[in-house]
C-alpha cells in the first residue's frame, strides 16, 4: 500500500498522467457478509477523462488504502465497452469483525508498481458500506478451525455420556435453517453405524445445543471427527451461508473387566420345525484392548448326549454357517446363518436330508485374543432354538 499521507501531498513529486476517471459505476461499494465470509470481488467501471492512447502499451497498478483489509490486490486496464474508459478489479478477502463499516477508500490508478506514475486526480475516493455479521459463537476467529472441541469420555464396554455445545445462532438466521452433518475419518471404525449421532434443540433465545452420541462398541484409543454446522439461510444472492466446524474427540479407556464385547450379547437364532429357510444374524466383535487383534476360529456346540445323537457331525456345517470380515485389527464385522433344516453327505457319500427336533441347543463360537504377541482363547454364547 502506498503512503496516503505522502502521495495526496501537495508537494508529491511523482509524475501524473493526463488521464482521469469520472463517472464510477457502481458508485458505491455495497455488501453484507457473515464473519469469516469473502468479501465479494469488486467490478469497477470509471468513464476516461482525457486521452487514453497515453496508456497505450502501459500496464495499469492499483494501489488501494484499506483500513478495513476487505481486498487482497486490484488489477486494473483500459476497455471500451460499453465506453472508453477503465475497468478496475478488486479481489475480496475474509472478513473477520462484526459490525457495520462506511467511509471511503482511497484507490489510486498508476502506471508504475511503486506509483511514481499516477493518473490525473488520483486517488479516487470509494465509497463503501460493508455489514459484517455474526457466525456462529463460540467461534475461535480463525476461517477454517473447529469453533469448539467438543470430548466425550468412557470406558471400553460402558455406555458413553453425551457430549453437549451450546451455540450461538448467526445472526438473522432461524433455527429451522440449520442443520449438522457429521464428516468421515477412517480413526472412527469400521461400518456406519460405528460414526457419531447429532441431533440439534432449539434452546427458544437464540441459541441451540448440539447433543452428540457415540457408540459403545468402539475399541479403545482417542478419535476425533468433524461437525458441520450449517445454514440454508442467505443475506444475498452472492454471499456464502454461515457455517462452522466443531472438533468432536470421543476417549475411550481400557476396561480391565471387559476384555472383548460381543453385540448382541447372545447370538440368538429362531425357526419353524421343518422349515428350510435360513435366519441371518449379523454381530459384531472388539478387543478391547487397543493393540489386541481378534481372529475367529470355529463353531463349538454344547449339545446334550440325546442332541449328540440325534445331530450329525457333517450336518452341522451347513446347519449353521458363519462369515467373518476383519475390519479393523481389534474389531470384526460377522453375519451367520441357521436352518434347522438341511442337506449333508453322509460317510457312504449319499445325500439326507434331515431336520432338527423341537428343543433349544447351545453353542458358543471360538476366538482367539491376542495382546502384546499374548493368546487367550474368548467365547461368544449362541443358542439355537427350533419352535412350531
Amino acid at each position: 500500500k502506498p503512503d496516503a499521507t505522502a502521495i495526496n501531498n501537495p508537494l508529491y513529486t511523482g509524475s501524473v498522467v493526463d488521464v482521469g476517471v469520472g463517472t464510477v459505476t457502481p458508485p458505491l461499494i455495497s455488501a453484507t457478509l457473515y464473519e469469516f465470509g469473502v468479501m465479494p470481488n469488486a467490478l469497477l467501471t470509471g468513464t476516461a477523462v482525457g486521452d487514453l492512447a497515453l496508456l497505450s502499451g502501459k500496464t495499469l497498478y492499483v494501489k488501494i488504502a484499506d483500513p478495513l483489509g476487505m481486498y487482497a490486490y486490484g488489477i486494473a486496464a483500459p476497455t471500451n465497452n460499453p465506453a472508453p474508459g477503465l475497468l478496475v478489479v478488486l479481489q475480496g478477502k475474509v472478513l473477520g469483525a462484526p459490525g457495520l463499516f462506511t467511509g471511503t477508500m482511497p484507490v489510486w490508478l498508476c502506471v508504475d508498481a511503486n506509483c511514481s506514475t499516477k493518473l490525473r486526480g488520483m486517488p479516487y475516493q470509494m465509497p463503501y458500506r460493508v455489514e459484517v455479521l455474526r457466525s456462529f459463537r463460540p467461534t475461535k476467529g480463525v476461517p477454517g478451525q473447529a469453533i469448539a472441541t467438543v470430548q466425550i469420555s468412557s470406558k471400553f464396554g460402558e455406555v458413553a455420556p453425551a457430549g453437549q455445545l451450546r451455540v450461538t445462532l448467526p445472526e438473522r438466521a432461524p433455527f429451522s435453517s440449520i442443520g449438522a452433518s457429521v464428516g468421515y475419518s477412517p480413526g472412527w471404525g469400521y461400518e456406519a453405524a460405528s460414526l457419531p449421532s447429532v441431533t440439534l434443540v432449539d434452546n427458544g433465545d437464540a441459541t441451540m445445543t448440539m447433543n452428540a452420541t457415540v457408540p459403545t462398541m468402539t475399541p479403545p484409543g482417542r478419535r476425533s471427527i468433524t461437525v458441520t454446522l450449517l445454514s440454508s439461510f442467505r443475506i444475498g444472492e452472492n454471499s456464502a451461508p454461515p457455517a462452522a466446524l466443531v472438533e468432536l474427540v470421543q476417549v475411550v479407556e481400557e476396561n480391565p473387566a471387559v476384555t472383548v464385547q460381543f453385540n448382541p450379547e447372545l447370538l440368538s437364532f429362531t425357526s419353524i420345525a421343518g422349515s428350510i429357510q435360513r435366519t441371518n444374524v449379523a454381530f459384531k466383535a472388539v478387543s478391547g484392548k487397543q493393540f489386541g487383534a481378534l481372529v475367529y476360529e470355529d463353531v463349538e456346540y454344547l449339545f446334550t448326549p440325546e442332541q449328540e445323537a440325534n445331530f450329525p457331525t457333517a450336518a452341522r456345517a451347513a446347519t449353521l454357517r458363519v462369515s467373518s470380515t476383519p475390519v479393523a485389527q481389534t474389531a470384526l464385522v460377522q453375519s451367520a446363518s441357521f436352518s434347522g433344516c438341511v442337506s449333508w453327505v453322509d460317510a457312504g457319500g449319499g445325500v439326507v436330508d434331515g431336520c432338527l427336533a423341537i428343543g433349544e441347543y447351545a453353542f458358543r463360537l471360538r476366538y482367539r485374543h491376542i495382546v502384546n504377541g499374548v493368546s487367550t482363547t474368548v467365547y461368544y454364547p449362541g443358542r439355537l432354538q427350533v419352535v412350531l
